[in-house]
């Protein structure tokens, strides 16, 4: 057996190689002699998982007999039982055997992309030392890897301690050596490898090759500018809300694509490859990245993509250069300290534009120079201000078909008027809010969730007021991605009229200290207000300065904390109308009883711990009963008169 690892150009195009030599070698006639073989054997584990899940590759290549293959499912049924992780599952001795029966006959050739942060001896797997066979491998588990050469160096030194590989492999030449067409075809058969995932069968290779150049110049963009929209956050937003991915599933496909789609650059070799990427004359991308390119680019030919980062100032040159993209990022670059002031007007021109997100910029908030931009369904701002309070003539035009919102660090409180809600009603589906004192969100019928899984606060939100979201399922989703800061400083949440909330906020700890008011309203499908997020562990969760509760129409309600003691020692008010489910109020301690308004049946069916747990009637004032009553408490007949 020979061993071959191959590193590529800095880690540059080492997976596409190694596809294509699995590809093409078998129907290379006539054959060097040295290059015949009887079997080629191409086994991609980038995603590792175990080395059982690897053997089972080998096995399927091979086209082992049924009763072999059902060693697996056998197998792993003992190990689920065994509690056994399927990272520490191994190979089996039995299809090992089969395997080395196999191969031992044959001189053959298998290409392995290893996933792993090991290297694997293939004994393991049945595949002898002493077989007559080649095998060339390498280590991927990024899309695309560019590094320099401290990095190679270290991938050498861990092979060298590994001792079963016989042959190191590198690109002499840098990777910017090669022409502009052949370093495309290595990015798009970079590209190609994740396109043949399972999770991405009957994909359009060519649309996989446009979502990862895209998602490699959104990355190479916040490398430069290190703004706020890191790349992950939206990769599905962008693909979707540019149109690289259409249909009917598409929502489905780029969610699927998102994770296998990552970059590990170093920044000096991260710049040359994009370098060798704007050399391609058909490139879809422009890149301007100080004043002086903004006017002196190399063409006046229309762009699809424009990435660009400027100091102070923006150049009516660029109104044409952006005229015809679907996808513009623009930003100042932070350590300025400067905004980036862009006149009224500046995007009227760009009929196609879908995506948009602007960083340390200034403009009119009123009247916003995208106001005509009907196209538009992704909205980004990151630390912007507005420089003008005079209103345009007008209509938002860029609103009637806007998916997303994201708004990080930036006080645009116009957008959340009720009338620009309206316009917003058909089609939003995602607000992301960061870094803002309060959130206002009204008459989205496509919402699903305010703040999605992972959403960020630094703790400066102080209000969530959410009316009308017809599908909402929640506020803010489980997954809170750093307790740290979540929601320190919010003190009023109103919900009104969101019939298929099940619950608006995850809790964690520490949670609501500064919360003084709950109001929530028609909301008929909420079960609890606040729920124990993933890692909420307590027993009883305290909110010290809720002073006010009103819950009026929510017949699903059982209790404001799911499974957990509810305590609020500065509770004064509570008012309840047609919460007829629900059966628990919280523990107050403090020094004056809280006034409570409530039906008499549901006071009557409530439910209690007792006075030495401090949660007893006597502990709240006399409740006032309202004259409030379920129509089918009413006899028929009654007359009112």
């Amino acid at each position: 057996m020979t061993m071959i690892y191959f590193q590529g150009w800095y880690g540059f195009g080492r997976t596409g190689v190694l596809r294509s030599i699995a590809e093409v070698l078998p129907s290379m006639k006539p054959y060097p002699p040295e290059l015949r073989f009887d079997r080629t054997i191409y086994i991609d584990c980038s995603r590792w998982k175990s080395k059982r899940v690897m053997q089972r590759k080998i096995a399927e290549e091979l086209k082992l007999d049924n009763e072999t293959m059902a060693s697996f499912d056998k197998q792993d049924e003992e190990d689920d039982f065994s509690g056994v992780d399927i990272c520490s599952r191994d190979a089996i001795l039995n299809v090992s055997a089969a395997i080395s029966r196999i191969l031992s006959q044959s001189r053959f050739l298998m290409v392995f992309l290893n996933g792993s942060d090991d290297e694997i001896p293939l004994s393991t797997f049945g595949i002898a030392d002493y077989f007559d066979c080649v095998v060339i491998w390498t280590w991927s588990r990024m899309f695309l890897t560019v590094m320099d050469v401290s990095y190679l160096h270290s991938i050498y030194r861990k092979i060298k301690e590994g001792r079963y590989t016989d042959l190191f492999i590198y690109g002499y030449q840098d990777a910017d050596k090669f022409s502009s067409s052949e370093f495309g075809a290595l990015f798009r058969e970079e590209a190609a490898t994740i396109g043949r995932c399972p999770c991405l069968q009957n994909i359009d290779l060519e649309i996989v090759a446009d979502c990862c150049l895209y998602g490699f110049l959104m990355y190479y963009h916040n490398k430069q500018n290190t703004n706020e929209f890191v790349w992950p956050a939206h990769a599905s937003n962008y693909w979707t809300c540019d149109g690289i991915i259409q249909g009917a599933r598409a929502l489905e496909v780029s969610n699927a694509l998102h994770p296998e789609v990552s970059f590990e650059c170093r920044s000096y070799e991260l710049k040359r490859v994009v370098e060798m990427l704007k050399m391609d004359p058909k490139a879809p991308f422009l890149l301007l990245e100080d004043d002086n390119k903004f006017v002196y680019s190399n063409s006046n030919r229309p762009y699809r993509w424009v990435f660009a980062i400027s100091n102070d100032t923006i150049e009516e040159a660029m109104q044409t250069k952006m005229a015809s993209a679907s996808s513009i990022f623009l930003a100042t670059q932070m350590y300025s300290g400067g905004l980036l002031g862009i006149p009224d007007g500046f995007f009227e021109q760009c009929s196609s534009l879908c995506v948009l997100v602007l960083s340390c910029c200034a403009f009119n908030f009123v009247s916003p120079p995208f106001l005509h931009c009907q196209t538009l369904k992704f909205i980004g701002l990151d630390r912007c201000k507005s420089n003008s309070t005079v209103e345009l003539q007008g209509k938002w035009a860029c609103l009637q078909n806007l998916r997303v919102i994201d708004l990080r660090y930036t006080d645009w409180v116009e957008i959340f008027h009720e009338e620009k809600m309206e316009l917003m009603t058909n089609q939003l589906m995602e607000v992301n809010i960061e870094g803002v004192r309060w959130c206002r969100v009204e008459r989205s019928s496509n919402l699903d969730v305010v703040f999605p899984q992972g959403a960020d606060e630094d703790g400066r939100l102080e209000i969530i007021w959410a009316s009308d979201l017809l599908k909402a399922h929640c506020i803010w989703s489980r997954g809170i991605k750093s307790s740290d800061g979540y929601l320190q400083s919010l003190q009023h949440l109103h919900l009104r009229s969101c019939p298929s909330l099940r619950f608006a906020l995850p809790m964690a700890l520490p949670s609501f200290p500064s919360l003084e008011t709950l109001h929530i309203i028609h909301c008929g499908d909420l079960r609890h207000i606040f729920v124990p997020d993933t890692e909420f562990q307590s027993t009883s969760i305290e909110f010290p300065k809720l002073t006010t509760i009103h819950l009026h129409d929510l017949p699903s309600l059982r209790q404001i904390c799911e499974a957990v003691e509810m305590v609020a020692p500065a509770l004064e008010t509570i008012r309840i109308r047609g919460c007829w489910s629900l059966r628990r109020l919280p523990r107050s301690q403090g020094k004056q009883k809280p006034a409570i308004e409530v039906e008499k049946d549901v006071w009557d069916a409530l439910e209690w711990d007792g006075v030495d747990a401090g949660h007893h009637p006597s502990l709240y004032q006399p409740p006032q009963h309202s004259r409030y009553y379920k129509n089918k408490r009413m006899p028929r007949g009654t007359l009112l008169g």
